[in-house]
């Protein structure tokens, strides 16, 4: 699939092949490392990458995904960050108005073609031995505002939404070795024209970058209710599972005492009589495990 800079200033376009969302859990290897909260699935990317800043889509080098293009030239810089808080570009704080007012004269979806800082990102990994032989996806925790992703010099994907989850399937373009990952960041999209609020305008990747492999069978999504009837507890629920597999729910409380337990594949429903509630001051706990 080609990228176009076209979906920048498209309205329709915030996405393009990102995963759907689902909720944020983490998939273990077996019950010891969820005990442990240490998944052996999830390789870290955060720390040094290579980098270059374009002031405009115009300046950018548009071919420095590709695997014989040379960093050589490139600077350094720690993710997650802003661009601006290292040194690229000028942090801005605007409160109703947009950044562009006075200074351009421009109408939604379109942006500044002259103020529209464009990031270079480059991440050279190799694969972690637990993730090898899997599904393997990359989740970006937030990019601010639209990035466009390659890797080994492949187009992966494109996202707009700044500060939730973009996530995307790498599997057929990973390799166990010398793996390139390029992402281009963008600081303004249509998308900006919805950022009408006070807070300061950054760009950047400036929240966690992780891989994460998914085993033949797992929990894809879940939905869960915890509610409190004034003596019971009620739990529920329902789980998207991919491939064929059994599933175990197990309900215990801060002490590891098992309250509940469930071997149903889809949902789960539970109703903990004489259940201690929640509250900030006395925060009691329970904990699910699902294998």
């Amino acid at each position: 699939m080609k990228y176009t800079l076209d979906w920048l200033t498209d309205p329709e376009v915030f996405a393009v092949n990102r995963i759907a969302a689902h909720s944020d859990h983490r998939i273990y290897a077996n019950h010891l490392e969820a005990d442990a909260d240490n998944s052996s699935l999830i390789q870290n990317l955060n720390g040094t990458w290579k980098f270059a800043w374009a002031k405009n889509p115009s300046e950018w080098k548009q071919k420095f995904y590709e695997e014989s293009d040379s960093t050589d030239n490139f600077d350094n810089i720690q993710v997650p960050g802003h661009m601006e808080l290292q040194g690229y570009g000028k942090p801005q704080y605007v409160n109703t108005i947009y950044p562009w007012e006075g200074q351009e004269h421009l109408r939604p979806p379109f942006i500044s073609e002259k103020d529209n800082p464009v990031g270079s990102y480059i991440r050279y990994f190799d694969l972690n031995d637990a993730l090898k032989n899997k599904r393997v996806f990359i989740s970006f925790q937030g990019v601010e505002t639209a990035m466009y992703v390659w890797l080994n010099g492949e187009f992966i994907g494109y996202s707009e939404d700044s500060f939730t989850p973009s996530e995307f399937e790498l599997t057929p373009y990973i390799r166990e070795k010398d793996n390139k990952l390029a992402v281009a960041v963008f600081k303004r999209s249509s998308a900006s024209w919805l950022e009408d609020q006070d807070f300061w305008r950054f760009s950047g990747i400036f929240r966690d970058v992780f891989l994460y492999a998914a085993p033949s069978a797992h929990v894809r999504d879940m939905r869960v209710i915890a509610d409190y009837d004034g003596t019971n507890g009620i739990f529920s629920a329902t789980l998207d599972i991919v491939g064929k597999c059994s599933v175990r729910s197990i309900l215990t409380d801060e002490n590891g005492t098992v309250i509940a337990q469930s071997n149903e594949k889809e949902s789960v429903n539970w109703t903990i009589e004489n259940s201690k509630p929640w509250s900030a001051e006395i925060p009691n706990l329970g904990f699910v495990n699902i294998t």
